[in-house]
């Protein structure tokens, strides 16, 4: 019966950004999957922030060419882990989304029917998350689909794990 076959095909998208925290979702998405039934989206969102910030005396030619390394930049990391992908076997789709990242992904995963959406999770501090948000939290709310948030340590993120600091205490 083929409809029981379908079954548990999964289709994931995972979004990526080339942080160490989207790999890690990256990294989750490749042992997860079933590289016989599922297949993956690679999402990489290029946002062409350059031009809000401009204003009227605004070079637009070199907002342009800014906005191309953009799309460049990102299309590049997005052809790695397609590679990746192409390696381990597993089935794909590259996506070049453009605008809003927290949108493009939530309608992305809406358009491509995703069972499964798959994201790292950075720590921004209340002012970071005040000014750019959080694509997960936004995800969490807005994806037709489930939500899977890999959190980890990021490099560029300082740890508060010292013994004072913790809430418990290992008896």
């Amino acid at each position: 019966n083929s409809q029981s076959q379908t079954l548990f095909n999964m289709k994931y998208m995972v979004a990526i950004d080339n942080s160490p925290c989207s790999r890690a979702a990256f990294d989750t998405v490749v042992r997860m999957v079933n590289p016989a039934e599922d297949e993956v989206f690679l999402l990489g969102v290029a946002e062409e922030g350059a031009t809000f910030a401009a204003g009227a005396y605004a070079d637009y030619h070199f907002i342009m060419e800014v906005n191309k390394k953009i799309i460049d930049h990102t299309r590049a990391f997005l052809k790695q882990h397609g590679r990746e992908l192409t390696e381990k076997g597993i089935k794909h789709v590259c996506l070049l989304g453009k605008g809003v990242p927290r949108e493009t992904i939530c309608a992305e995963a809406g358009e491509r029917k995703v069972d499964l959406l798959v994201l790292g999770c950075r720590k921004h501090n209340a002012v970071q998350r005040t000014i750019v948000g959080s694509n997960s939290v936004y995800a969490l709310h807005h994806a037709p689909c489930s939500v899977f948030v890999v959190k980890t340590e990021c490099p560029e993120e300082e740890s508060n794990d010292s013994e004072e600091s913790k809430a418990t205490e290992e008896l």
